[in-house]
C-alpha cells in the first residue's frame, strides 16, 4: 500500500508547479491576459489641455553642485472642453504575463486560482484510479472492501480547503484597511441581517425546503450516542451530558449562520458591481447576441439554482410521491412499491427519481459554474474600462485639468484589478467546491464513469470485475447510509487504563465508524448551495434596481466618438507597464 494516495500526490504535484512555474506560465495568469486597459496620460498632453507649454525634453538637468535644476512650464489659459476633447488622447494597452505582479492582492488571486485547480487535478486522479484499479489487480475488490470505509478521501480535504478559501480570501480583502471604513461598516450591516436571515432558513418549516438542518443535527446525534453507550455509558450517564448536546447543536446552527453571514457581508458590493455589468453589457450595442445570451443565463443561474432547493417548486414537481427507498440503507427513493407505480412512472414524461434528480441538480450548478468562468473575463474587461467615462468628466471639467488625479484614477482601476477577480470567482468556488462535496459525500453520480463502463463492456467487450458489475455507485447508493452496528473499540470503555494497544484500537475503531452519516452532509451542502445561488441572485436583483435609479458618470455620444477617434496604442509597451506603479504611503 502506497504512502500517499495517486490524488494527493498528482494534487500536490499540480499546485506545486503552478507555483514554481508562475514566473513563466500559470493558470491564474492565463484567465487575465489579453485584457485591454488604459495607459496614465503623460505630463506634456496634461499641459497642452491646460494651454501651457510643454517642458523641454531635458527639464531636469543636473548642476555642477550636483542638485537637479527644475524647469517650470510657462502657465496658459486651458483649453475650452471641446478643444481638449480634440486634443485628448488616451493610450491603451494589453495585459501580458507578469504585469499584474506587483499589485495588490494578486497573491490572493493566484492562491484561490491554485488552490481550485489543484484540487480538481486531485479529484479526477482519484476518481480515474479508484475505477482503473479493480480492472488491473486481482485483490482489489476485497482491499477495497476492507479499506474504503476508514481510508480517508484526500480530494474532500482539499474541496475543504478550497470552500473556506473562497470565503476567507474576500473577507481579508473587504476588512483590509480595518473597521472605520464605510464600505466595512456596510459589509457588517449586512452580514448581520445574513446571519438573522439564515436561522429563519435553518429552522423554516421542513416541507419548504430540500433541505434538513435539524434532523441532520439529529443524526449526528444518534450516531455519537453510539459511539458513548459503547465506551460504557448507561441512560443515566446520556441524561447527564444532554445538556452539553444541545449546547453543540445550537452551535452548529450558529456556525452555520455565520458562515452565511460572511458570505452576505463579502459579496454585497460585488454583486452590485456585476448588477451594473450586466446592465452596461446588455445595453450595449456592441455586445453581440451570443454575448447577451450568456450573460442573462449569468444573471438568472442563480435563481434556477435556488429554486432547485424549494419543494414546492423542484422535487415535489418531478420526483414522484409514490417511490421508495430500495432498502433500510439507502439514502434516496428510487425504487416502486409494486408494478403499477412502476407503469405510471414509464408513462410520465417528466418524472425522475430522486438520484435522477440530484444527478441533475448537480448538473446544473456546474453549468451556471462553466457560464460563470466563461464571462469572468468579460467582466474584468468591462471593469477595466468602465473608467472611461470618469476620465471624459474630468477632462470637459471647466478649468485646469488636475493631470495628478487623472493619472491616480487610471492607475487605481488597474491596480484594482485582482480583487475584482477574487471577488468575483469566490463565489464560483463556493458553488463548486459545496456541489462536488455533495456529490461525493452523498455518491450523487455524474454518469461518467458509469458511460465509460458501458462502453468498454458493449462496445470493447470486456468483462467487468465484481465490484462494477452492477455499476460503479449502485452498491454504494443502495448501502449508503451506515448501520446501526456500534463500533469496535476492543473492549475498552472509559475508566480503564489507557494503553496502547487499546488506544489504537479505539483509533482506528473510530475510523471505520460514521459520525457524520450522508443525510447530514445533504442537508448542510444543500444549504449553502442554496444560499450562495438566493443571496447573490437577491442582492444582484437590488443592484440592477439600484443603478437604474441613482445616476452615475455617463458621456453623451459625441463626447465618446471623440475618446475612441483619439486613443492610440503604444509601441514600447513593457516601458509604459513599468510606469504603472503605485507608490506606497
Amino acid at each position: 500500500m502506497a504512502l500517499f494516495p495517486p490524488e494527493f500526490i498528482a494534487g500536490l504535484l499540480a499546485a506545486f508547479f503552478q507555483f514554481r512555474l508562475r514566473a513563466y506560465f500559470s493558470v491564474a495568469s492565463a484567465l487575465v491576459n489579453g485584457l485591454t486597459f488604459f495607459l496614465p496620460p503623460d505630463d506634456a498632453l496634461i499641459a497642452t489641455l491646460n494651454g501651457d507649454k510643454a517642458p523641454p525634453p531635458a527639464a531636469n538637468v543636473t548642476a555642477s553642485s550636483g542638485k537637479k535644476a527644475s524647469v517650470k512650464s510657462a502657465s496658459g489659459a486651458p483649453l475650452s472642453a471641446e478643444d481638449k476633447m480634440q486634443a485628448f488622447y488616451i493610450k491603451v494597452a494589453t495585459t501580458e504575463h507578469g504585469v499584474f505582479q506587483q499589485t495588490l492582492f494578486y497573491e490572493l488571486y493566484e492562491m484561490l486560482v491554485i488552490v481550485v485547480t489543484s484540487t480538481l487535478v486531485a479529484c479526477v486522479v482519484g476518481d480515474v484510479v479508484s475505477f482503473a484499479k479493480p480492472w488491473f489487480f486481482a485483490a482489489a475488490d476485497a482491499t477495497i472492501e476492507g479499506s474504503a470505509s476508514y481510508r480517508p478521501e484526500i480530494s474532500v480535504y482539499g474541496l475543504v480547503s478550497a470552500l473556506l478559501v473562497a470565503l476567507w480570501f474576500p473577507l481579508q480583502i473587504k476588512f483590509a484597511q480595518g473597521l472605520e471604513t464605510y464600505e466595512a461598516r456596510l459589509g457588517i450591516g449586512i452580514g448581520f441581517l445574513g446571519f438573522v436571515l439564515a436561522f429563519f432558513v435553518i429552522f423554516a418549516p421542513k416541507q419548504w425546503f430540500d433541505f434538513d438542518i435539524e434532523s441532520g443535527a439529529d443524526a449526528v446525534g444518534a450516531r455519537l450516542e453510539i459511539v458513548l453507550r459503547t465506551l460504557g455509558f448507561v441512560d443515566e450517564d446520556m441524561d447527564n451530558v444532554a445538556h452539553i448536546g444541545e449546547m453543540a447543536r445550537l452551535a452548529l446552527f450558529g456556525q452555520m449562520a455565520l458562515l452565511a453571514g460572511v458570505f452576505a457581508c463579502t459579496s454585497f458590493l460585488p454583486a452590485f458591481r456585476f448588477a451594473r455589468m450586466y446592465a452596461e453589457m446588455t445595453r450595449d450595442a456592441q455586445t453581440s447576441r451570443f454575448q447577451k445570451l450568456l450573460l442573462h443565463i449569468n444573471m438568472l443561474s442563480p435563481l434556477l439554482l435556488a429554486v432547485c432547493w424549494i419543494n414546492a417548486l423542484s422535487r415535489d414537481v418531478l420526483v414522484p410521491s409514490y417511490l421508495v427507498k430500495c432498502g433500510p440503507r439507502a439514502l434516496t427513493r428510487d425504487c416502486f412499491a409494486t408494478p403499477d407505480d412502476e407503469a405510471a412512472f414509464a408513462a410520465s414524461k417528466i418524472a425522475l427519481k430522486e438520484s435522477q434528480f440530484d444527478t441533475l441538480r448537480i448538473y446544473l450548478v456546474l453549468f451556471s459554474v462553466l457560464v460563470r468562468i466563461v464571462c469572468f473575463r468579460g467582466h474584468l474587461q468591462y471593469f477595466l474600462v468602465e473608467i472611461k467615462d470618469t476620465i471624459i468628466a474630468l477632462v470637459r471639467r471647466p478649468g485646469r485639468v488636475d493631470g495628478a488625479l487623472l493619472q491616480s484614477k487610471i492607475r487605481i482601476q488597474f491596480n484594482y484589478l485582482p480583487i475584482i477577480a477574487v471577488q468575483y470567482l469566490a463565489p464560483v468556488v463556493s458553488l463548486l467546491a459545496s456541489a462536488v462535496l455533495l456529490a461525493r459525500q452523498t455518491a450523487t453520480s455524474f454518469g461518467v464513469m458509469d458511460a465509460l463502463l458501458a462502453v468498454l463492456v458493449r462496445v470493447v467487450g470486456l468483462t467487468p470485475p465484481p465490484s462494477l458489475a452492477s455499476g460503479t455507485t449502485a452498491t454504494n447508493a443502495l448501502e449508503l447510509l451506515p448501520d446501526v452496528t456500534p463500533p469496535d473499540f476492543g473492549k475498552w470503555q472509559l475508566g480503564e487504563p489507557v494503553q496502547q494497544e487499546k488506544l489504537a484500537a479505539f483509533v482506528k475503531g473510530m475510523a471505520q465508524f460514521t459520525v457524520v452519516p450522508p443525510s447530514f452532509h445533504a442537508s448542510f451542502f444543500g444549504f449553502f448551495l442554496w444560499w450562495i445561488s438566493f443571496t447573490w441572485f437577491a442582492v444582484s436583483v437590488a443592484g440592477l434596481i439600484y443603478w437604474h435609479n441613482v445616476p452615475h458618470y455617463a458621456a453623451d455620444g459625441g463626447e465618446s466618438d471623440a475618446f475612441k477617434r483619439n486613443k492610440q496604442t503604444p509601441k514600447l509597451l513593457k516601458n509604459q507597464l513599468k510606469s504603472l506603479k503605485l507608490k506606497k504611503h
